[in-house]
Parts: structure tokens; sequence; C-alpha cells
């Protein structure tokens, strides 16, 4: 039973010890609920307010940016990719037809230039012969060609 009785000793010595604690923190919790703690802020607000207000000027700055870019696309004309080089294509196939044009123009005027130098010479053969063979008509045309020059 000895032993007993120094359990329960202890026991009793130990919840003594409890209650007190317990009453300890009920004083310490009293007394910090009875103190105001004032925390200054200040200095944070105008921290706040400084970064507030550069943060407010570089997004005025960054909309009035958005806005003239808005205007410059409104005002823009936009031409594709192959609208340019179908265009570009299209100018270039006439400028080497108009080249073919006028390389073969200035080639036909020598064409039909000894063409018809061809023509009249023919032409010519062809009257000589006919006079020479037909002396009367050679005569009958010299009398022709006076009349018509007086």
């Amino acid at each position: 039973m000895a032993k007993l009785e120094e359990i329960a000793e202890l026991l009793t010595e130990e919840i003594l010890s409890f209650q007190k604690l317990v009453e300890e923190l009920k004083n310490q919790q009293e007394l910090l609920s009875n103190k105001k703690i004032i925390i200054d802020t200040t200095s944070i607000e105008i921290k706040l307010k400084e970064s507030i207000s550069t943060l407010e000027q570089i997004n005025s700055h960054h909309i009035k940016e958005v806005k003239t870019l808005n205007n410059r696309i409104k005002n823009s004309f936009t031409i594709p990719k192959w609208v340019l080089i179908g265009n570009f294509t299209i100018i270039a196939l006439l400028l080497v037809s108009l080249s073919f044009n006028i390389y073969f123009d200035k080639k036909m005027e020598k064409v039909e230039k000894v063409a018809f130098q061809n023509g009249v010479d023919s032409f010519k053969d062809h009257l000589r012969k006919f006079f020479e063979e037909d002396p009367s008509s050679y005569k009958n045309y010299k009398t022709w060609d006076k009349n018509l020059k007086k």
C-alpha cells in the first residue's frame, strides 16, 4: 500500500501544479487581453500609395500607346502576300510580252520592206516581160502616161 500512497501523492502534486499553471495562464491571458497593441502602418501605406501612383502612370502610358496602335491599325492598309506576288508576276509578264512585241514589230517592218520591194521588183519584171512580148502595148502605155502627166 505504500506504493499506492506514493502514487496518489504524486498524482495530487501533479494535479496541484497543473492547476497552478492553468491559473497562471488565465492571468497571462487577462493581461494580454487588457493590453492594446497599436501597429504603425504609415510607412507601408506611403509605399503602397507611391507604387499605386507609379503603376497608374505606367498604365495610363500603356493605354495611350494601345490607342495609338489601334488607330494605326485602323488606318493601315494591308495587302496579302499572294496579291503582291500575283501583281508583280502579271506586271513582269506584261513587260516581257511588250518587249517581245516591240522586237517583233521592228523585225516585221524590215520584213515588210523586203516583201514590198520583192513585190515591186516582181511586178516590174512582169510588166517588162509583158511589154517585151507585146511592143504595141508598151507604145499605148507611153501615150497614156504622157496624157496623165499633162
